[in-house]
């Protein structure tokens, strides 16, 4: 455990700073934007727009995406290692949401079983009553 926490802030305080004339295709970077950060993989690069293909902040994989150059707040080009972290921790958050909309779901069935067997119980019950009462 302490051996993660230490490789977490190495990876952490490895992040270097770029500008966006320094980038090279087949980099892992993490991109500030105004609305959000994004950690990705670069697939292309021209002198005014990036082009990514793996994003940190959506569960599926996306054919490419591309972002102005005046979009970007600031360029920090960090480890793989980092990257997969980040994306993989997207992942995981979207599996954990969809165990608990599931878990929501069985709850809610359960529910609707006992209520169905209360219910054919009290109708058998009550057809009971009514034979044996009149």
């Amino acid at each position: 455990m302490k051996n993660q926490i230490i490789l977490k802030n190495i990876l952490i305080n490895n992040l270097k700073n770029m500008k966006f004339e320094e980038l090279k295709k087949g980099q892992y970077v993490k991109l500030k934007l105004a609305y959000r950060d994004e950690y990705c993989y670069i697939e292309g690069i021209s002198e005014t727009e990036i082009e990514i293909k793996e994003t940190s902040t959506d569960f599926y994989y996306k054919e490419s995406y591309t972002y102005k150059k005046e979009d970007i707040k600031e360029i920090m080009l960090i480890s793989e290692d980092l990257f997969f972290e980040k994306y993989l921790g997207v992942i995981q958050k979207e599996i954990q949401k969809n165990n608990d909309e599931y878990s929501k779901l069985l709850k809610i069935q359960e529910e609707r079983k006992k209520f169905v067997q209360e219910k054919s119980f009290l109708g058998r019950l009550k057809r009971f009553l009514k034979t044996e009462i009149f």
